[in-house]
């Protein structure tokens, strides 16, 4: 008898075109973003843009919510049981050591540049956590080998693009140990 998972998750259903939204990334909807690799009731889990560290997750409050203190208590509990469930999904899909989390609003402050872009003059930020597991070893995915070199340190984001097969083969390597078809 398969047990209910603690928090149900979908696959997003992707269309063709990928549609961010203009004024808030993080509020794009899971389907128009090719890197959302799940959807629970509030929260989008999605693969983060730099892959410093292969596995680098973004965590986001599908609803736009400016500042931790602002989630509601159905929301806090499903993004710890959630946050629980990636930590163990990394650590077996991947064979991360470890796993860092860290909120950081510090981009909606910029005065240039600032991410989201400024709403009326105002910052903007929107909830998501940071998820960047952690390697003590080499990695390979896709034929590429990673090496965290500053493992045991504070990760400092390098800005890291990575290629289409390596994005693919991460979210399948998680894909499986977090349930999705």
């Amino acid at each position: 008898m398969n047990a209910k998972p603690a928090v149900p998750l979908r696959a997003p259903n992707h269309r063709a075109a990928t549609r961010l939204d203009p004024v808030c990334v993080s509020c794009t909807s899971p389907d128009n973003d090719p890197l959302t690799l799940a959807v629970s009731e509030f929260w989008k889990l999605v693969l983060h843009p730099d892959q410093t560290v292969p596995g680098a997750l973004l965590l986001v409050s599908l609803r736009h919510v400016a500042k931790v203190g602002d989630l509601r208590e159905h929301e806090e509990r499903e993004f710890f049981a959630l946050y629980r469930l990636v930590e163990v999904a990394l650590e077996n899909g991947l064979g991360a050591s470890m796993v860092n989390l860290s909120c950081l609003r510090n981009w909606a402050y910029r005065v240039d540049g600032a991410e989201p872009p400024r709403l009326h003059g105002r910052p903007n930020p929107h909830v998501h956590w940071h998820v960047a597991p952690r390697y003590e070893h080499p990695i390979t995915i896709a034929g590429v080998t990673f090496v965290d070199e500053r493992f045991g340190e504070e990760l400092v984001w390098r800005g890291r693009r990575v290629r289409g097969e390596i994005q693919d083969e991460i979210m399948e390597r998680l894909g499986t140990p977090l349930g999705l078809p």
